[in-house]
């Protein structure tokens, strides 16, 4: 149909809001269609179809704009006075309908194209233009009153543009048809000199811009636009003459000929999708339009094509996004739905409804179409008619922002649901509504058990004695519990959100200091728990100390949002803090005092503690240095063949005496070591089988002449860990003690077994007697010093010291000590210590004494320097070593003397003592170790000095080995041997 724009729309008229500025322009294409009609007398639709467009779009118009007005400007003059002007417009639209009857119908359409272009001018251009500027200023925050002048001076400025458009429409109606009626009848004259024009003209043909094609009755085409030969990408020659059935897909050959058919027998024109064939074989979407036309008796058929590849490609990607757009919508967990009004009832149709609705609603869309929404959606019974309400105003633009509301659904189950609407326009036009549900009902569940547990909190809090106070970021008061109330004399509500630095802390302070602090603590700049204390003032103006434990209250998100701080009243405890400081203080000059006294005590002690010790070394080495000499001699004559039998007992009493007043020096200055603490242990792995070995041949000479059996019962690999030397002084204690207390022909036996405990493996090593037995009341005083087995007349020598000393270095030992004795049968004793795991092969106490003699004596001769100031000494050193023929003894009397000798005879092994005028053996020995001769030349000290900072000095100096006055003979040989064995 031929078609005019009477009145084209210009951009200028648009008011700024689009809903409103669409349907203005579905106004003017109304203006258009019917000025079409009054000038082509076309087969148009009807004035009912018109009509009924119009209704519609007062229907969708009105409503859109006074949903905006009613928003922005409800209840002002100007939007009273624009719906009436809506209304009147609704009211010539009834008149002008029922003029429809009349006869003349074009004359009615005229009058409708004049009221159309008159409301154009009056209404829309004026009074929708300037109530959307009021719109549009209160938008962009104006007050009412400014909104109106600014949209009244927008008008103001546009007035030269309606001042041009009013004249041309104010003419009565009847000129105003009359007139188009002239234009359309001028117009159709051109047309018909056009289409004259147009089959003489093939160059305006040519040069269209869509691929115009002419064909025959039998499709062949004889004529072509030059457009249409590039969308082919052929020449024009390639085309003329060619069959369409060549280039449209739709047509196939049929028996070698075309198999075309005209399908554009009427002269209506029809939109045809179809897809070209390109000369390269490619292929391309186009839209054609065909028609029918009569020159000179020869139907030719004029086909116009317009490449359509893009708009299908766009086409196809908004069908995916649609799909996309459905299944995000069908995927969604909120419930989805969209509806517009209807004439009948229930008046709302839904035309979306996604599953989650159906979930929380328990109704399809079928079912909701049917029922409506107030029985899918049956608000609680207190808000239904607030809800129902709520729904009306909401046609009015007025939407639901997130409002909760509580419904059944359709299985019974109460729900909460928060609604949220706004308007949409879909693509086939009208005014929808979408309607989102989001089931609310377990965070509304949540947020009650949150506010139960809440509550239960500040219950809690407010049975605490403790005050306890809650601030926000800002220093504000979010929580304070009954003692917190109670102690400053407030309500919660005159404390709530208050500023707590201000309020309850004295000035300045307050600002000056708690309030940094405070600022500190939320920044994260102190430590989590800050401990401090404040004065705060009461609401009776008294003021109180608290004692306070800070820390800063963290949000999920890991943010410091606030402060819980929890104090206590210490206002009467500073209070007695302070007076107790000025006690503290007296004491302290009392204590003071004290000190000074018991400081002279301690010195005066010390001093004779150092006089005690100086005294026990003195004596140590002046009773070992005759003792070596007298023991010394002794076992020498030991070894004299030529003594008779007399001279041999009293070489063994000499023997005898003298070694029990050394056993009586040592223990002595053993209990006199241990109770000053002084002694030191060297705690290590030791072989107790070897012990046991070494105590047996010691003890067995003495065990022999009185009949007595030792049996010693040691398993293979048992260790302890212990001094070597002093368990084997308190076996030695033992072993000895069941000698001297056994009978004659008695029998001693030696025990050591294994056993777990808690705090691990354990070795228990037990010596039983046959003896004479301790009476059940003496065996707890057994470990008293100075306590004797027997009475004090007893023939049995003894101090009476030697278990004190046995138990007190099996206790620094790590280990335990206990008897068990019945009166007549025996006594065992037994002694507990840590293990120490398996034994090691490597032990230096199983080699054997006798293969390193056989080695010593099997080499070479070895000389042996002895400096010693004591001539009985050196006497005595001159007959033990003469002894052993491949040994030559070299002997200094004076320290620079044996200094000499080292020198010139390079000695194998010095034997040097260590008190010595003139120059102490340490001097000798630096000198020695400072020589390149004497440098490796082994050193053994042999010394009276016996304590235990002296044996530590000679270790610290490196000695080959530290011998103690009076000497073993025995003991002394495996030492020397040891030593010279060592030397090439």
């Amino acid at each position: 149909m031929h078609s005019i724009d009477f009145l084209p729309w210009e951009d200028s008229f648009d008011c700024g809001l689009p809903a409103v500025d669409a349907q203005h322009r579905h106004l003017v294409q109304m203006i258009n269609a019917l000025a079409s009609h009054v000038a082509f007398r076309t087969d148009v639709p009807q004035l009912d179809a018109m009509f009924d467009e119009l209704a519609g779009y007062a229907v969708y118009h009105f409503q859109t704009e006074e949903s905006v007005w009613y928003e922005y400007l409800a209840g002002d003059e100007d939007e009273a006075n624009h719906r009436q002007a809506h209304e009147s417009f609704v009211d010539q639209v009834q008149r002008l309908r029922a003029e429809q009857s009349s006869p003349s119908t074009t004359r009615a359409a005229e009058r409708t194209l004049a009221f159309l272009a008159s409301w154009l001018i009056s209404h829309i251009l004026k009074g929708d233009r300037y109530m959307a500027g009021v719109v549009l200023a209160l938008r962009a925050g104006l007050g009412r009153e400014q909104a109106r002048q600014q949209a009244g001076a927008r008008m103001a400025k546009e007035s030269r543009l309606l001042a041009d458009l009013v004249p041309s429409f104010n003419a009565t109606r009847t000129t105003n048809a009359l007139h188009l009626i002239s234009e359309v009848t001028e117009l159709r004259r051109a047309q018909a000199e056009l289409k004259r024009e147009s089959e003489k003209n093939q160059a305006l043909l040519r040069s269209a811009s869509d691929g115009v094609h002419v064909l025959d009755s039998r499709g062949n085409i004889v004529e072509v636009s030059d457009s249409f030969c590039a969308m082919l990408g052929c020449s024009r020659a390639e085309v003329l003459g060619s069959n369409i059935a060549r280039w449209d897909t739709r047509y196939v050959p049929d028996e070698g000929r075309p198999a075309w058919r005209p399908d554009a027998t009427s002269t209506q024109r029809r939109l045809v999708r179809s897809v070209y064939r390109r000369k390269d074989g490619s292929l391309i979407d186009v839209d054609v339009n065909g028609v029918p036309l009569t020159i000179e008796s020869q139907t030719l058929y004029f086909y116009s094509a317009r490449d359509v590849s893009a708009l299908v490609e766009m086409e196809s990607v908004l069908k995916r996004q649609a799909e996309f757009t459905n299944c995000l919508v069908e995927a969604m967990g909120d419930g989805i739905g969209v509806c517009h009004d209807t004439a009948t009832p229930p008046y709302v149709r839904f035309t979306v409804w996604n599953p989650a609705m159906q979930k929380l609603t328990g109704y399809s869309l079928s079912d909701v179409n049917e029922v409506g929404w107030q029985c899918a959606l049956p608000v609680e019974e207190a808000r239904r008619e607030e809800a129902r309400l709520r729904a009306e105003r909401m046609r009015y633009g007025d939407h639901l922002r997130g409002e909760e509301w509580t419904i059944r659904s359709g299985s019974g189950e109460r729900r909460t649901l928060q609604v949220h609407t706004t308007f949409v326009q879909p693509p086939g036009g009208g005014l929808h509504v979408l309607l989102v549900l989001r089931d609310i009902s377990a965070r509304k569940a949540a947020e009650l058990l949150v506010q139960q547990q809440r509550d239960l909190a500040q219950f809690y809090l407010d049975t605490v004695q403790s005050l306890m106070l809650a601030l926000d970021s800002e220093g504000r008061i979010t929580m304070i519990n009954r003692a917190g109330r109670e102690l400053l004399g407030y309500t919660g509500d005159e404390l709530l959100g208050r500023y707590w630095f201000t309020t309850c802390l004295p000035q300045d302070k307050g600002i000056k200091h708690s309030l940094p602090l405070f600022r500190r603590v939320i920044a994260g700049e102190l430590k989590a728990n800050l401990a401090g204390e404040d004065m705060v003032i009461c609401r009776d103006g008294s003021q109180r100390l608290i004692g306070w434990k800070t820390a800063p209250l963290i949000d999920d998100a890991g943010h410091i949002v606030g402060t819980l701080s929890s104090g206590a009243d210490i206002t009467e405890r500073r209070a007695a803090e302070e007076e107790l400081e000025r006690y503290r203080t007296h004491l302290e000059v009392l204590v003071g005092q004290r000190t000074l006294e018991l400081s002279a005590a301690k010195e005066a002690a010390e001093t004779a503690n150092r006089a005690k010790s100086d005294f026990l070394s003195s004596m140590s080495h002046e009773l070992r240095t005759p003792m070596n000499a007298i023991i010394g001699f002794a076992q020498m004559l030991e070894y004299d063949g030529e003594l008779n039998a007399n001279q041999r007992d009293s070489v063994q009493e000499i023997l005898k005496a003298s070694r029990h007043l050394l056993d009586l020096i040592n223990e002595v200055l053993d209990l006199s070591r241990i109770e000053s603490g002084r002694i030191e242990l060297s705690l290590e792995a030791t072989n107790v089988a070897a012990v046991v070995d070494d105590c047996r041949h010691l003890v067995e000479p003495l065990a022999a002449p009185y009949g007595i059996v030792l049996v010693t019962d040691v398993p293979d690999g048992t260790w302890v860990t212990a001094d070597r030397v002093r368990l084997k002084q308190a076996l030695l204690n033992l072993l000895s003690n069941a000698v001297k207390y056994n009978r004659e022909q008695g029998r001693i036996h030696l025990v050591a077994q294994a056993r777990q405990s808690d705090g691990g493996p354990r070795i228990s090593i037990s010596v039983a007697d046959t003896g004479i037995g301790i009476a059940a009341e003496r065996l707890n005083a057994v470990f008293q010093p100075f306590t004797r087995l027997v009475g004090e007349q007893s023939e049995i020598e003894g101090t009476g010291i030697g278990l004190t000393i046995t138990q007190r270095l099996i206790e620094l030992m790590g280990g335990e000590i206990g008897a068990e004795s019945e009166l007549g049968v025996g006594s065992r004793f037994w002694i507990d210590l840590p293990s120490a795991g398996v034994a090691r092969h490597d032990d230096p106490s199983n080699v054997s004494l006798g293969a390193r003699t056989q080695a010593l004596a099997a080499s070479d001769e070895r000389r042996v320097l002895c400096i010693d100031d004591n001539p009985s000494n050196l006497k005595l050193m001159t007959q033990i070593l003469g002894r052993r023929t491949n040994l030559r003894l070299l002997a200094a009397h004076a320290p620079h003397l044996g200094i000499e000798l080292a020198l010139a005879h390079r000695p194998h092994l010095i034997l040097l003592d260590i008190n010595m005028p003139g120059m102490d053996g340490y001097q000798v020995l630096a000198i020695l170790r400072h020589e390149p001769l004497t440098r490796r030349t082994p050193v053994i000290a042999i010394t009276a000095n016996a304590l235990a900072r002296d044996i530590e000095r000679g270790r610290a100096a490196r000695f080959r080995d530290y011998i103690i006055k009076p000497i073993d003979v025995t003991a002394f040989l495996r030492v020397v041997e040891d030593a010279l064995q060592d030397q090439p």
